[in-house]
């Protein structure tokens, strides 16, 4: 009844001969989970009643609305209109509505017209608000290398010493 030597088990179950057609059929379906869609990343939030005395690092985005009295490191930071942050600020980007007191080292800096900083500002990019108020100085980063506060400034880096605009 078989050929090619198949051998019927003794279960009652038969080895079916495999072919083209039989075997685009009869294949097994593979059974995938399905993958969790990808969720949009939430800023972990610091909030208005909130005071944090310590340094913050975070490698998402963080939204600051309450105090903090440290250093604050991470990839998007958003101080709200309420928030005060005293320490260095370090990331790729920045958005500032309340006050800051210390130093900004941050790619991409957009200062609020309601931003009080008192900082040297370290920046690749900057936009500033009309009616934000800035007591520091500002330096231009050389985008391709990025360089650090105390090294050599690259060429196209300018320095703004002192600068003062009240609302």
């Amino acid at each position: 009844m078989f050929s090619r030597g198949e051998k019927s088990s003794s279960k009652g179950t038969s080895t079916v001969p495999q072919d083209d057609t039989i075997a685009s059929s009869s294949a097994p379906a593979t059974v995938r989970k399905p993958q969790p869609a990808a969720m949009p990343a939430v800023p972990s939030i610091i909030s208005s009643d909130l005071t944090i005395v310590g340094n913050l690092k975070s490698e998402g985005d963080l939204q600051i609305d309450g105090t903090v009295e440290g250093d604050v490191t991470s990839r998007a930071v958003t101080i709200g209109e309420g928030a005060v942050v005293h320490g260095t600020l370090t990331g790729d980007s920045a958005r500032i509505y309340g006050a800051l007191v210390g130093h900004i080292k941050v790619g991409s800096v957009m200062l609020a017209k309601t931003a009080k900083v008192e900082a040297d500002i370290h920046h690749v990019s900057l936009a500033v608000e009309s009616g934000a108020s800035i007591i520091g100085s500002l330096r231009r980063l050389d985008s391709a290398t990025k360089a650090e506060p105390g090294e050599t400034a690259a060429p196209e880096s300018i320095a703004v010493g002192d600068v003062r605009r009240e609302a």
